[in-house]
């Protein structure tokens, strides 16, 4: 009886270490709490704000989700996900808050997003977050009454916005210059310089200010301009068998898509395909300057230098005598003597 009552210890032993060894591979015992992270800053909701979230959970997985907003003891259920079967360690949510759908007023909300585990103390982690439920769109103040601005010139614009604004600037069309914030008169104000193509014009050309606020509401407001035509030089440019087979190679030698090209080939996507990726590098780059002047004084012309292309000059190639390519030169050709300063 001794020796049996030994053995049934030990047995009942082994099997509590083996059942708790199972638990723990299997990730039963995760302590653990899921994570929950916001793909962005969640503080205000306009008429509709669009949220990313990520759960994950890299022990037991993920069991549930959650995500509601509360108003005046209303409680509103804006997401609600369960998972059948263990394995889901990560989870991607975009979701829409529509604050007119869910009849939500102006003033202070609280958002409460929640994650549950599939480990056998169900793990719960709990997100609040007080928001501001803000669906005014902000009110634009043009500064400037008049504004005359060159073709393929740029343009400056002063103005005001009723609140503070996370983005604001001018479309010209759908190109896009971000505005700053100075102070003028001790008063915050926006400035935005904006460049026109040399083929705009008074009745092509939209020109409009722009303004989002942190609750996503978004205004526009038109501004008063006049675009003044402006006289741009036209030239021909013949392109000799000389000089494409001895710039062309240049290229061939760094793309790889232009080996086993001729030069004229060459230089059919030089003047296209490269120049319209060199352009838009260009403009996503000025797209992203700082809110901060990055020069002192005036700019001031090369010395004793003469010009030898201008800008908006347009160009005809020629191969052959005939007409093989256009372009519109985007900058300022100076030649000085070698080694002059600037």
């Amino acid at each position: 009886m001794k020796k049996t009552g030994v053995y049934a210890a030990v047995a009942v032993v082994v099997l509590l270490a083996g059942a708790l060894g199972w638990l723990y591979f299997a990730d039963y015992l995760d302590w653990e709490k899921p994570v929950i992270k916001l793909d962005s800053d969640l503080t205000a909701v306009g008429r509709q704000k669009d949220v990313g979230i990520t759960f994950s959970d890299a022990q037991s997985g993920l069991s549930s989700l959650k995500m509601e907003i509360v108003q005046d003891n209303k409680t509103h259920l804006l997401l609600q996900e369960t998972f059948p079967s263990r394995g889901h360690r990560q989870k991607a949510v975009q979701l829409a808050i529509n604050s007119e759908a869910l009849k939500l007023k102006n003033g202070p909300a609280v958002i409460q997003i929640t994650a549950r585990d599939c480990s056998l103390f169900k793990n719960e982690a709990i997100v609040v977050q007080q928001v501001r439920i803000d669906t005014l769109p902000p009110q634009i103040f043009v500064l400037n009454p008049v504004n005359y601005i060159n073709q393929g010139g740029t343009g400056f614009i002063t103005y005001r916005t009723s609140k503070p604004c996370v983005l604001t600037g001018v479309y010209v069309n759908d190109q896009f210059a971000p505005g700053h914030t100075i102070v003028i008169n001790n008063q915050p104000t926006s400035v935005a310089y904006f460049a026109l193509g040399t083929d705009a014009s008074n009745a092509q050309t939209k020109i409009a200010l722009f303004a989002r606020d942190d609750a996503g509401n978004e205004a526009r407001a038109s501004m008063p301009y006049t675009i003044k035509p402006k006289k741009f030089r036209a030239d021909q440019v013949n392109l000799s068998d000389t000089f494409l087979q001895k710039i062309m190679p240049e290229f061939q030698s760094s793309i790889p898509a232009l080996q086993g090209k001729t030069p004229v080939e060459v230089f059919a996507y030089v003047n296209t395909t490269l120049r319209d990726e060199n352009t838009k590098t260009i403009q996503a780059i000025c797209g992203k300057s700082i809110n901060k002047k990055l020069w002192e004084g005036a700019f001031l012309r090369m010395r004793d230098a003469s010009p030898m292309a201008l800008f908006g000059d347009q160009r005809t190639y020629l191969v052959d005598g005939k007409p093989f390519g256009a372009s519109v030169h985007l900058g300022v050709d100076l030649a000085s003597t070698a080694h002059a300063p600037i």
